[in-house]
């Protein structure tokens, strides 16, 4: 068994591999970032760090598009976001109303 990434680790909580470029991508819950490294654990750099105090949930990778989602929660209105895999570009693409959290 091979661990890969094991440093600036605190609570993953998602992970997603680009089939393509070869690159794992991974959220972080308790840091409120989002990392991507190379397939064998190298070149680890977080790509997106989340400002607005919630909770970064899954990821899963569109390599042909070169999009990613993840999921947010611990907000006033929990969402899911759509980004470019290197965090350049996020927009929400689904939001929920507050009272349908339960």
């Amino acid at each position: 068994q091979n661990i890969l990434v094991d440093t600036d680790i605190s609570l993953p909580t998602g992970l997603a591999f680009d089939w393509l470029a070869r690159k794992l991508y991974w959220t972080d819950a308790e840091l409120s970032r989002i990392y991507v490294s190379e397939q064998d654990g190298s070149l680890t750099t977080a790509v997106f760090s989340l400002d607005d105090g919630g909770e970064l949930t899954d990821i899963v990778v569109h390599p042909l598009k070169g999009l990613m989602y993840f999921g947010v929660r611990g907000v006033k209105s929990p969402y899911i976001a759509e980004g470019t895999l290197n965090g350049t570009f996020l927009r929400k693409v689904i939001e929920m109303k507050e009272d349908l959290i339960p």
